[in-house]
């Protein structure tokens, strides 16, 4: 804690110590790996990127007086635009129906299925009306 073991800690180690509240002690008797995670007061600095490598980013902690490098995460990317013109032309075909069924993307989407499985099978049953008569 203080000192190694088998080592006596000196008198102003004592001093300081005793003058610490019980949170500055619970900080100086924990593990620094564990408590590294913890800082966000961070000074970051980029590095160089060589073609066709991640970029890579060097952050300084101040409370552990070290430096860890960050690589780069690869971005996941969202397709947006062509997910909005798909769900919008789902509800546009759901128009009409009620409560959520056309207004929510997800509701709409299961009834505009059920919708057109039920028009394909009436179109046969139609025809086959139509050739009885």
């Amino acid at each position: 804690m203080l000192t190694a073991l088998g080592q006596k800690p000196s008198e102003e180690q004592i001093n300081r110590f005793i003058r610490m509240t019980q949170s500055q002690r619970k900080k100086e008797t924990q593990n620094p790996k564990k408590s590294a995670k913890r800082h966000q007061n961070y000074r970051t600095s980029k590095a160089k990127k060589p073609q066709g490598e991640k970029l890579s980013l060097k952050k300084y902690c101040k409370f552990c007086q070290k430096t860890i490098a960050h690589k780069e995460e690869t971005i996941s990317t969202s397709n947006t635009p062509a997910t909005r013109r798909r769900r919008k032309k789902i509800i546009k075909q759901a128009k009409g129906y009620f409560g959520s069924k056309h207004k929510l993307s997800k509701t709409a989407k299961e009834q505009v299925n059920r919708s057109l499985v039920y028009a394909y099978r009436d179109r046969k049953v139609e025809k086959r009306r139509k050739r009885q008569d």
